[in-house]
């Protein structure tokens, strides 16, 4: 199934061509990795509203990763 991972930080960046996964739980650790690298390359880009949010080719939202130092960690 494809994944989409847009990221969400007041405004929506869509992730226009998305990535297949077996599984959720793939797409989901995938969406770990992505603010986990989000965090280290840019760490003033980080807070409460900033989140991964990953969908569903058919348009539903599986899981928000969120964007911060606290909750972001390398699974992928």
């Amino acid at each position: 199934m494809r994944y989409f991972f847009n990221l969400v930080d007041g405004t929506k960046l869509p992730d226009v061509s998305g990535i297949d996964f077996a599984t959720d739980e793939a797409a989901i650790a995938h969406a770990h990795g992505i603010a986990f690298n989000i965090v280290n390359v840019s760490p003033n880009h980080n807070g409460p509203q900033r989140f991964v949010s990953v969908v569903q080719e058919g348009g539903q939202e599986v899981v928000r990763v969120p964007v911060h130092k606290e909750h972001a960690r390398s699974d992928d």
